[in-house]
């Protein structure tokens, strides 16, 4: 399934694709037939829920503070729209520590709560949580 066919930025050539399976979705930006970034989601349709399973970036700099993972992150939000889920879920891991608050910054501009687990004995040091 494709809900965003291609979203062109002018000084790159950026487009997002969808990989979409039963239990898996993938939020692909890709720039120049190179895939840049991708958007791990776990379906977990017997919750109405999606859950991010991780953000990652292969380039590094030239992408850097351009939106991508705004672009992302709309598109994950229309999909589960689109798709009837109920809440996007995910998790903050202390490996990220260097840039939590650019992190927290990010979720709630989206409107995701955090919720910060610190009992935990993971790494794991805050849930996040968003009602559709």
């Amino acid at each position: 399934m494709w809900l965003l066919d291609s979203l062109t930025d002018k000084k790159m050539n950026i487009h997002l694709k969808l990989d979409d399976s039963d239990i898996i979705l993938y939020i692909k930006v890709i720039d120049n037939d190179k895939q840049i970034s991708r958007m791990d989601i776990i379906k977990h349709n017997d919750e109405n829920c999606l859950y991010i399973g991780d953000i990652l970036r292969f380039s590094k700099n030239k992408y850097y503070n351009k939106g991508i993972g705004t672009m992302m992150m709309n598109e994950l939000i229309a999909y589960a729209k689109m798709n009837n889920y109920h809440e996007i879920r995910g998790e903050l891991s202390t490996v990220d520590n260097e840039h939590k608050d650019r992190l927290h910054h990010f979720y709630r501009k989206f409107g995701f709560e955090i919720i910060n687990t610190n009992n935990r004995n993971d790494c794991v040091y805050a849930t996040i949580s968003k009602r559709i």
